[in-house]
């Protein structure tokens, strides 16, 4: 009796052709059966009843086709097969992978990658100093990305010395503070046997980087003595635009007119009808290259740009664009006022000279005397333009406001004065003219921003050059020997450098 199954769970005995093909008519083939004195008749008489012989002769007809592979289901067990057979040897290649890495075995799996690092870590050792630069950017995935690259020298007695960057690492950082930048750094160096041995650094300058008691520069400083000059540069721009409010409603002005010539091709179609040379430009807080061009085309062609807000001004009457005009018929009437003026010619000045200096300052053989040179060129300049810079920034604005044929207005705005209860009180108070007030509230704050960010981002640049300014040049040297200072000066060079 094959079709006779004895369930040990539940102590009872069942026919299992029944229970599947069945109708569940009786207790061996519906709820099973621990009758034990009955079974013997029990099963007799399910034996032989046409219902069990029924069922028999289908689960034999279903056995047969199984083992011929003829069911219905045939081609979906096949694919089940397949895929069965595929993922096993797909699991069978992944424990093969695991087991070669746990092995150490050094075969060629990922062999051309081990080998270049390793060769670039060889040569960081030889080489025995190292700079860092080290920058991080969000991914499409909104992860930020550190990648780190090391600059040596490599001295060889065949080619000679020359300058090597290799990139070592592009690592996903979870925070971007100075303490989570170098700790990263620092695993990375550790896990490559690379001796922490750094005589340089490279960055943007920021506030996590040049943090004087969190920032990367502090928590490294005895191994990082120089940031990227040029990006420094931009950061004084960036301090100085934060300074007033003038200068950030000034530079929002800037970026609302390139607004709304951008939205649409109709739009720039009408300002390159007035404007032929320089164009407006999209600010950016990385490079400010874009803001001295935006500045340079409304300073010398601010009369074509207010033409052209004007003819926009009436193209959206005519398109019954009420919000388009009115926005170019309030920056028409900004750009001609008195204040923006003075921005606009202030601004061009200040940023003429540092995105000159920034320029120069990017070129592969600048040297660090020409860095000298040019901040303390930049910082002759802004002390100078303090004294006598707002008075010739006024005439300018005359000039520009005589082309346009429009006189130059200053708000006044109206001054609360409280009642004095006694005769020996005087108003707390000062009255300034409406261009004294632009002088206090915009001019002097956004040049002497200007200047202690330079001083303040620049502070290394003189520790620096008091050590190598007898190696710049043979001026330099000559003057050194005249002066009997050359050995002093190489003996504080080994003293700060030997160890």
């Amino acid at each position: 009796r094959s079709w006779l199954v004895y369930s040990q769970s539940s102590d009872k005995v069942f026919c299992f052709c029944c229970v599947l093909f069945g109708k569940h008519d009786n207790a061996i083939s519906k709820d099973s059966f621990n009758t034990w004195k009955c079974l013997s008749s029990t099963l007799k008489d399910h034996e032989h009843s046409l219902t069990h012989v029924r069922n028999m002769e289908l689960w034999r007809e279903l056995k047969a086709r199984i083992s011929g592979n003829k069911t219905i289901d045939s081609v979906n067990m096949e694919l089940l097969a397949m895929e069965k057979n595929y993922w096993g040897s797909v699991l069978t290649r992944i424990v093969c992978i695991v087991c070669h890495l746990a092995d150490g075995t050094k075969e060629k799996l990922h062999d051309p990658r081990r080998h270049i690092l390793q060769a670039i870590v060889e040569k960081v050792h030889r080489a025995k100093y190292f700079g860092v630069t080290m920058d991080s950017t969000p991914d499409i995935s909104h992860t930020e990305q550190l990648s780190i690259t090391l600059r040596i020298v490599n001295c060889e007695l065949s080619v000679g010395a020359s300058i090597g960057e290799h990139f070592v690492g592009f690592l996903a950082i979870e925070a971007t503070t100075g303490e989570a930048l170098c700790n990263t750094l620092f695993g990375h160096l550790k896990n490559l046997k690379i001796d922490i041995d750094c005589r340089g650094q490279a960055y943007d300058n920021g506030s996590n980087m040049k943090g004087k008691k969190q920032g990367v520069q502090q928590r490294v400083l005895e191994i990082s003595k120089k940031p990227c000059s040029s990006h420094s540069l931009n950061l004084v721009g960036l301090d100085a635009a934060k300074s007033s409010v003038m200068s950030v409603t000034f530079l929002g002005v800037l970026q609302r007119i390139f607004t709304i010539f951008s939205s649409s091709t109709q739009r720039w179609s009408i300002l390159k009808q007035y404007i032929t040379q320089l164009t407006v430009k999209l600010l950016s807080d990385a490079r400010w290259e874009c803001c001295i061009e935006s500045a340079k085309a409304l300073r010398y062609q601010l009369n074509e740009v207010h033409s052209a807000l004007e003819a926009l001004a009436d193209h959206a009457v005519q398109k019954k664009d009420s919000r388009t005009a009115l926005e170019a018929c309030s920056l028409a009437r900004e750009i001609s006022s008195g204040p923006f003026l003075l921005c606009l010619v202030v601004w061009h000045d200040v940023l003429f000279q540092i995105n000159r200096a920034s320029k120069l300052l990017q070129t592969p053989n600048v040297a660090m005397d020409t860095l000298k040179n040019e901040i303390n060129a930049i910082l002759k300049f802004l002390q100078d333009y303090r004294e006598n810079g707002f008075v010739l920034a006024h005439i300018s604005a005359w000039e520009i406001a005589d082309h346009m044929n429009i006189e130059i207005t200053f708000p006044e705005e109206r001054i609360q004065r409280k009642n004095m209860l006694f005769d020996y009180e005087c108003p707390d108070d000062v009255r300034r003219s409406p261009e004294e007030k632009v002088k206090h509230e915009f001019f002097l704050p956004l040049v002497d921003t200007a200047v202690i960010s330079l001083k303040e981002r620049f502070s290394q640049m003189e520790t620096f050059y008091s050590l190598f300014d007898f190696l710049f040049n043979i001026k330099e040297i000559r003057m050194a020997i005249d002066a009997n200072t050359l050995s002093e000066k190489c003996l504080v060079f080994l003293m700060n450098f030997s160890t």
